[in-house]
């Protein structure tokens, strides 16, 4: 079975490199990136299965950086990670297809994040 790829957007580096090493062990190919324009310039040789990223981006909105992730991965699955354990998906964001499911808070308990992904695309 082909692992599948994840495209990780976040500012973060120490928060980037963490999640990107445990994604990686948990068999995913990861693209780890720390802006939104990074991300879609990525995505025009690729289009990942899932997409994982920070509202706060350098040069973006998140919910507006996935918004257009939509227009431009329609296939993959989105998930926000936010540091707001209030946050709720916009119209913006359930527009692009991201639910409540689809939202976890920092620090989230990457077993479950992982598992919530791996569900989702129903590849393990």
């Amino acid at each position: 079975m082909t692992k599948p790829t994840l495209l990780l957007v976040d500012d973060e580096p120490d928060l980037r490199d963490a999640l990107s090493e445990y994604f990686s062990a948990s068999g995913f190919v990861v693209t780890a990136v720390h802006s939104a324009a990074e991300a879609l310039a990525w995505a025009k040789d690729e289009e990942p299965r899932a997409v994982l990223a920070d509202l706060n981006l350098p040069d973006a909105r998140g919910e507006i950086f996935l918004l257009e992730a939509r227009r431009h991965f329609p296939h993959a699955q989105l998930y926000v990670h936010s540091g707001d354990v209030e946050f709720r998906p916009s119209l913006t964001l359930i527009a692009a297809g991201v639910t409540k499911e689809h939202v976890f808070t920092k620090p989230s308990k990457l077993s479950l994040l992982v598992k919530q992904i791996q569900s989702d695309l129903a590849v393990f």
